[in-house]
């Protein structure tokens, strides 16, 4: 069965589809509420004792799950979360595509950012953003905003879960570059943490020592720049259940070469 034609409005000689027009204005309250909230927070006066206490609302941070995807321009013109609550602001008060007046509003504090949609003559080439990319960021925070309302946590859980899956590939990466002969130093390290209680110390400091030189000459192969050196230590120390960090365990290392040097 066929399914009927889409709603289309004529909107003051402009054609919308319904649906769009209808999420807008859902999505539109969902922000009305969210300044209402901000501004009780702030003890603004009620909207029954003045209408217009939400408008005197300054900008507020809008939280992980509220904010959409990062795209190219906001990347490279480093548009941040300060900016999108900023961009909220400005088309509650004015609307959106109302760019210019959100320029002139002192109190928005976006003027910098959003001069080369509204003075293009005076933007170097090329410079963004545009008064497209400032809508179609708009209509993003206000889709992202509804999902978080009738979602919360969604995107927190991804965003969860694409940490864990980084973190997975991290370690191991790390432990195929480190080798099986320092994988296995690890593990045994991780072992002496539990049974080191039951021998003695000198015992349990001599084996650390011995692994710590397996590790680290092995590090110093792989670690073209201290970064990198440091980044495979941390590993170490995630890996191993020492209380010492990898910082720690790299200038243990360093102190346990220069000893190896002094006593040649």
């Amino acid at each position: 069965r066929a399914s009927p034609p889409e709603a289309h409005l004529d909107f003051f000689g402009v054609d919308v589809r319904a649906s769009e027009l209808l999420s807008l204005a859902r999505q539109l309250r969902i922000l009305d509420a969210k300044i209402l909230e901000r501004a009780a927070e702030l003890g603004l006066p009620s909207p029954e004792e003045d209408p217009n206490a939400r408008y005197r609302v300054p900008a507020f941070t809008l939280s992980a799950s509220e904010l959409p995807s990062i795209t190219g321009w906001t990347k490279t013109y480093n548009w941040t979360a300060v900016d999108d609550s900023a961009l909220l602001i400005g088309i509650y008060r004015h609307g959106i595509g109302e760019w210019e007046k959100i320029y002139n509003d002192e109190s928005i504090d976006l003027s910098v950012k959003i001069a080369p949609a509204v003075r293009p003559e005076t933007a170097p080439p090329g410079a963004m953003p545009k008064g497209s990319h400032l809508e179609t960021r708009s209509l993003g925070i206000l889709r992202q905003l509804e999902k978080s309302r009738l979602h919360p946590g969604l995107k927190r859980k991804r965003q969860d879960s694409r940490k864990e899956k980084t973190k997975q590939a991290t370690m191991e990466k790390f432990t195929s570059q480190l080798g099986d002969v320092v994988n296995t130093a690890v593990r045994k390290l991780r072992t002496l943490q539990r049974k080191g209680k039951e021998m003695e110390t000198s015992v349990v400091l001599r084996k650390i020592r011995k692994y710590i030189e397996i590790i680290g000459k092995r590090i110093d192969e792989e670690g073209n720049t201290a970064k990198q050196k440091l980044k495979l230590w941390n590993h170490v120390w995630d890996q191993s259940g020492l209380a010492e960090d990898g910082f720690a365990l790299h200038q243990m290392y360093l102190r346990l070469v220069d000893e190896s040097k002094g006593q040649c």
